[in-house]
């Protein structure tokens, strides 16, 4: 969805018995001009989800809650400040904890203190750094 810029709310999930997202076999989320979600953005038990591309998402005006999604390999947040309730990031296996450094660094600059982000995984001897916006281990 290229053209998206504001949306009321996202709500993904699927589950090991065969949810939604699960049926659909969806691999990829992406909204890289979306700028506002003026509700939650919820990505939950999405087991097939490799990636999910909110770029330039600056505001969510709820909740933000992407959990146990095990196969998540790329989360893009790289404009995010502002999450109106809480956020809860952990559980995505796959997820390396760079990008996540940067987005928690982000939202903390940005006022925000309800936050649970929990990596995946740690990369080792590499130093967390931001490329085009998005945090990579060099």
């Amino acid at each position: 969805m290229p053209s998206l810029l504001e949306v009321g709310g996202i709500q993904a999930e699927g589950d090991a018995s065969g949810g939604e997202l699960s049926e659909a076999k969806m691999t990829a989320i992406r909204m890289p001009n979306l700028v506002r979600v003026r509700g939650t953005l919820w990505i939950y038990l999405a087991f097939g989800l490799l990636e999910a591309d909110f770029r330039k998402l600056e505001t969510v005006d709820q909740r933000l809650w992407i959990h146990r999604n095990i196969k998540l390999e790329t989360l893009r947040l790289d404009a995010l400040r502002t999450v109106g309730e809480d956020t809860q990031i952990s559980g995505d296996t796959a997820l390396p904890a760079c990008p996540l450094e940067i987005i928690e660094a982000n939202l903390i600059a940005g006022g925000n203190t309800d936050l649970f982000i929990m990596p995946g995984f740690q990369e080792t001897d590499c130093e967390c750094t931001l490329v085009c916006g998005q945090g990579l281990c060099l």
